[in-house]
């Protein structure tokens, strides 16, 4: 009665239709399926036949063969009656054979259908013509094989062997040959369906689990198949990002700093990097002036401690730093708001030189950039990496406190981790490698490789870019270090510790606080630039792997190429000066220089130059008055494990138009799929991308910058932290820790030191 009154007809119907849509998908896949075969069958049908067919004349052959030997060793003297007698006894022996004796183009003896042949028939005489090889042809209504042999005393034995039997069974074997493979097939199919089906029931019991245990706040590890746990952490980390966000608005940094609220425990955020997000210079004048790096690490790392609070421990090289600081190094930032607090470290002069400008970037920086420049490792500049590592892992131990997180940035910390777990077990690391990992072999170059990956592997957390550099990592360890490598669960267990090995595309923050086209328009008229000109920006440190040499070339051939831009297309590279000590950058800042002179030698006039180089330091809102400026930017680097200047400039069009021209050998090409991707080695590639770009109407401009656009509002720095900081309340909970749902820390507050 219920079913009658409608209570449980929803979901039988419901039932009902999903069954017969799966049994009509079913049906459907298996129709498929036996008519692709039916079709490959087809298709090899007479490559199976061909083949049958010469197995068959092989054994005919071979049996005439026979046959005519015998009736050679006995027959050569014989009367034909005793002939006829012989050859009925063998024919008799051998029963696809037919035997005919002739003699000078008469009969002397003959059996079965070798009768009708007789001895001057036409196929009798192409046989004798053969050379004693098989002949085909007819005899009445059969097809048959003859053979002519020579049995002595001018006679001749034809052997007729008939393959009508035999077509027919050939064309038999090919039939169940076919019903067999379909029937095989058939059998693959429903047996391949079958397991997934199971698979399919096994998935959705255990996230009907997962969702039962979440609604119940009931942990999930203990009760999932361990080959689901990675799908039932991202759905757990889904989950609470998305209540987090529901709970906040889509600002990403309310989310930050609700998710911080809610999970960082009391010894708050501490953040490493060897640059400061701000620096105090000494100017002319005699007074201190605050600078900001032009760095993408810092434009990646600051906006997670301006939402959230902490620490940042940086290396105080700007020449008032002391000035600013309390006497542990202390400041408060960004000056005139503080938000978090910086916390600078003195290291002598010598001993930052070989540490930061020797190993980390004659050393490191080389060996994981395939820029073809030649890494340099010396065991002065080792030690002195050694001894800076060991000061910024005393002072993380001494700020993180009790049960603080801490997060290592990039190449210049490799040893931390391990360091801080020695001195602080109790804090959860995470090292984020911000340079590509070279595969396995160019790792080995590094004399030390072994202590690096150990010092790594010290973290609870190894994060990249790509998912490609993860595995070139866990190929490295697995092949220098006795460990154990799950790839399953991308980890590394050694000396007592797991490490788990992530990939995590970083990003700028959203929404962007881009500058406005005015602002462009204003900064285009101060460049002498007319309104109507095209303007692609590169905006990069100076730097080899950047690929501004190359990027230069391109642009001239752009000119040479096509006459018609002259004039009415400038290229403005911002090239921020870096490791100035170093004899390599010395020497490109020098040939960057001579080529930006060649091209505008070459193509300029007096009103006109094809290429402005701005080779000083800029404050990021100067860049972004850049990125108001142009039509289009180029990035082109040699080998990126990012670069965010291509994110920061999509950000940046916030009224969608823009075009970008990005080398395939840079982490965000994966992810900003509207780009002109290139080759930076292939001149004639890029040359031709940047004219795209030039040509490219309106509407496809804006659909490509749409796409990279809605790629980073929903991939953006926020959502970078999210992640690294949910798999670090992973390795928590997994250590049995407990994560204090409280809000004392929706807004961690510096310590009382120094304003900035």
């Amino acid at each position: 009665m219920s079913i009658l009154r409608g209570d449980g007809l929803g979901p039988l119907l419901r039932s009902a239709l999903v069954g017969r849509e799966r049994l009509r998908d079913s049906v459907l896949v298996i129709a498929c399926a036996i008519v692709c075969a039916g079709l490959i069958f087809g298709l090899l049908y007479d490559v199976f036949d061909s083949a049958l067919r010469r197995w068959t004349d092989r054994d005919l052959t071979r049996q005439a063969h026979l046959i005519g030997v015998v009736v050679q060793t006995n027959t050569r003297d014989l009367s034909p009656m005793k002939v006829q007698a012989a050859l009925g006894e063998l024919s008799a022996a051998q029963d696809a054979a037919n035997l005919i004796a002739c003699s000078a183009d008469a009969p002397i003896a003959a059996t079965g259908l070798a009768r009708d042949l007789g001895c001057r028939s036409a196929i009798a005489r192409a046989a004798s013509l053969a050379n004693g090889k098989s002949t085909r042809g007819r005899l009445g209504a059969r097809n048959v094989v003859v053979t002519a042999h020579g049995i002595g005393a001018g006679r001749t034995l034809f052997v007729v062997q008939d393959r009508t039997f035999l077509d027919a069974r050939r064309k038999h074997v090919l039939q169940i040959l076919f019903i067999a493979a379909e029937l095989a097939l058939l059998a693959l199919l429903l047996l391949a369906r079958a397991g997934a089906r199971l698979g399919s029931r096994r998935t959705e019991e255990a996230v009907r689990l997962v969702v039962r245990q979440m609604r119940s706040a009931v942990g999930t590890d203990t009760a999932v198949p361990p080959d689901l746990r990675l799908l039932v952490r991202d759905m757990h980390d889904t989950v609470e990002h998305l209540r987090i966000e529901r709970a906040t608005g889509r600002d990403g940094a309310e989310r930050l700093r609700a998710l911080v609220g809610a999970q960082i425990p009391g010894g708050g955020l501490v953040v490493i990097a060897n640059r400061e997000p701000y620096s105090h210079e000494w100017d002319a004048g005699g007074k201190v002036v605050v600078q900001r790096p032009a760095s993408g690490l810092v434009t990646g790392i600051e906006p997670i401690l301006r939402a959230c609070g902490g620490t940042w421990i940086a290396h105080g090289g700007g020449s008032a730093d002391r000035t600013q600081a309390d006497r542990m190094g202390r400041l408060a930032v960004p000056p005139g708001a503080p938000e978090y607090t910086l916390r600078r470290l003195w290291i002598d002069e010598d001993t930052y030189d070989r540490y930061y400008s020797g190993f980390a970037n004659e050393g490191l920086w080389p060996l994981c950039h395939l820029a073809h420049t030649r890494p340099s490792f010396r065991a002065p500049d080792w030690t002195a990496y050694q001894a800076v590592n060991e000061t910024f892992a005393h002072a993380a131990a001494e700020e993180a406190g009790a049960d603080g997180l801490v997060l290592i940035q990039d190449y210049h910390f490799a040893l931390v981790p391990k360091l801080i777990r020695e001195q602080a077990p109790h804090v959860v690391t995470s090292l984020f490698w911000h340079i590509p990992w070279p595969n396995s072999e160019v790792a080995g170059i590094c004399p030390w490789k072994e202590t690096i990956l150990e010092g790594m592997l010290g973290a609870d957390i190894v994060g990249f870019h790509t998912r490609q550099y993860c595995l070139n990592f866990l190929d490295t360890v697995q092949r220098y270090l006795e460990c154990r490598v799950d790839l399953e669960s991308m980890s590394v267990s050694y000396g007592g510790h797991s490490t788990l090995v992530r990939p995590y595309p970083i990003s700028v923050e959203w929404p962007y606080p881009a500058a406005s086209r005015a602002e462009g328009e204003v900064l285009r008229g101060s460049l002498g630039i007319p309104a109507t000109t095209h303007v692609s920006l590169g905006v990069d440190r100076a730097d080899y792997t950047k690929g501004l040499l190359e990027r230069v070339a391109a642009v001239e051939l752009l000119l040479e190429e096509n006459p018609a831009i002259l004039g009415k297309y400038v290229f403005v590279q911002v090239a921020s000066p870096t490791r100035t000590s170093i004899l390599e950058y010395q020497r490109l800042a020098d040939d960057l220089k001579e080529a930006v002179d060649r091209v505008n030698s070459r193509f300029g006039t007096e009103a006109w130059n094809p290429i402005v180089l701005q080779m000083r330091t800029f404050a990021p809102e100067d860049v972004r008055r850049y990125y108001a400026m142009a039509d289009s930017a180029l990035v082109t680097p040699l080998h990126d494990g990012m670069n965010l200047v291509a994110k920061e400039y999509v950000a940046a069009c916030s009224d969608g138009d823009g075009a970008l021209v990005l080398s395939v050998f840079a982490g965000a090409a994966k992810e900003l799929d509207g780009a002109l991707l290139v080759n930076p080695y292939d001149t004639q590639q890029v040359a031709g991308a940047i004219l795209r770009a030039i040509r490219m109407p309106l509407a496809e401009r804006r659909a490509r910058m749409q796409t990279m656009r809605d790629q980073i509002a929903s991939h953006s720095i926020y959502d970078w932290s999210e992640k690294l900081l949910a798999g670090m309340r992973e390795v928590s909970q997994q250590r049995g820790q407990f994560w204090p749902q409280q809000n004392s820390l929706l807004r961690q507050k510096p310590r009382e030191v120094v304003a900035g």
